[in-house]
């Protein structure tokens, strides 16, 4: 048991690392331009809600409440609004709920 608990002690520890090699592996890191990006980081909107629940598999729960996306989809018109602020607040503060 020692052995197997030293291995993994050691895969998982920390090494220190030359950071003045950083620029080799980020100078070249590929970036998106401020149009696209301002895009990528606005709230969701209604209908990309509403497609993206269409990608779901019907019987599946994308959140732990265990509402599926089917249920999701046929109540949308009376809840899309109301999932819609939820996911834009949790997206401002960072933090989701445990539902």
């Amino acid at each position: 048991m020692n052995s197997f608990s030293s291995f993994y002690k050691h895969l998982y520890s920390a090494e220190r690392t030359d950071s003045s090699l950083n620029h080799m592996f980020l100078d070249n890191l590929p970036s998106v331009c401020q149009e696209d990006n301002d895009v990528l980081s606005s709230h969701i909107t209604l209908d990309e809600f509403r497609n993206a629940s269409k990608d779901i598999k019907p019987d599946k729960s994308p959140g732990s409440d265990d509402l599926t996306s089917a249920f999701n989809l046929k109540y949308f018109a009376i809840i899309g609004d109301v999932l819609l602020k939820v996911f834009n607040t949790c997206y401002e503060s960072g933090e989701m709920s445990e539902s």
